[in-house]
């Protein structure tokens, strides 16, 4: 069964008497089982998004992060736009391997493509289809799939710090390296990555770095939604160990705010709990602090009566000579 678009927002009547039929989506990728283009690890993918103008010429959108080692990434950054409801938008999606921080890419770089229309990811979301080469022909195996979503809702950011306390040991010659992803579950009952905290090297006692995650783009409009947390001990070819996993939803985390108070989940391995009779958890992530912080656009600020005072100052230093003088630095044509 298809999924039905997103509800449209009309704007005010244009000079021709029509309304426009536009919203704001977001658009989350992930690929799977992509060419390996590197010799001693794993390809680093990025997917730059690309949209056709009306003169033919393709333009850049956006672009996801560039995730390192990884053939089957889930990507994080989400690529925004307008889905006009009447309009052909003829979109891209190339897949390159980058292992630099700057997209320098070439034709040796080229992981696949895949082009269709805003309109069919939107009206068969989640959208998958192969991946083709260069002249059109399907790869055996790399897929990607588009999940449309609008935006809009609050503008509010839900700001969390986290730690891990006593969690379980997976390197032998050190500590383990853990950080957390979040997972939202979706409407088909798979889950889509939502967030990836930075790694914490060598440590069983965790503290991460404060991170916001949008409010809308926790709950999707239903604040009990399942929300799984996994705590991964990082592996440089990665192949990440999991730690354990809890779940929550957005009101629970919410609530923390409200209350100010800290709350401590049970970090739980599944598969040793499946196996070990007395097994209690891996240790435990505890929500530090939350808040939650509304997140002003420019036209908030404007609405607001804020004012901008600019000032410009030349300063006509007398030994850089007379602004008459051609060979001055301050010379007036």
């Amino acid at each position: 069964m298809m999924s039905q678009p997103p509800t449209a927002q009309f704007s005010q009547m244009g000079l021709d008497g029509a309304a426009a039929c536009v919203t704001k989506i977001e658009l989350r990728i992930r690929c799977t089982k992509l060419l390996n283009k590197d010799l001693t690890s794993k390809s680093d993918p990025i997917v730059v998004v690309m949209q056709q103008d009306k003169a033919g010429k393709w333009l850049k959108v956006g672009e996801t992060e560039n995730v390192k080692d990884e053939l089957n990434p889930q990507f994080t950054k989400t690529v925004e736009m307008n889905y006009c409801f009447e309009e052909v938008q003829k979109l891209r999606f190339i897949v390159y391997d980058v292992d630099s921080s700057a997209l320098d890419v070439n034709s040796d770089d080229f992981l696949g493509q895949m082009q269709c229309t805003l309109g069919v990811v939107v009206s068969n979301t989640p959208y998958q289809q192969k991946l083709t080469d260069m002249h059109g022909k399907p790869l055996k195996e790399s897929t990607i799939t588009v999940q449309a979503e609008e935006t809009g809702g609050t503008k509010e950011i839900l700001m969390m710090n986290m730690a891990g306390v006593k969690l379980d040991n997976k390197d032998l010659l050190g500590k383990s390296d853990p950080f957390l992803e979040f997972h939202r579950l979706a409407n088909g009952g798979s889950y889509q990555l939502l967030h990836k905290t930075e790694v914490c090297d060598n440590t069983l006692n965790p503290v991460w770095k404060t991170f916001g995650i949008p409010v809308s783009t926790l709950a999707a409009g239903n604040n009990n939604r399942e929300i799984l947390i996994r705590c991964y001990d990082y592996d440089s070819d990665g192949s990440h160990d999991l730690i354990g996993q809890f779940t929550t939803t957005p009101a629970e985390l919410i609530a923390c705010c409200t209350e100010r108070g800290s709350k401590v989940f049970s970090c739980i391995n599944p598969k040793k709990k499946e196996k070990k009779k007395k097994y209690i958890d891996s240790g435990k992530i505890e929500l530090k602090n939350c808040q939650v912080v509304k997140q002003y656009s420019f036209l908030d600020y404007v609405f607001g009566g804020m004012q901008l005072n600019f000032s410009v100052a030349i300063d006509f230093t007398a030994s850089n000579g007379s602004p008459n003088d051609p060979k001055s630095l301050h010379y007036i044509e």
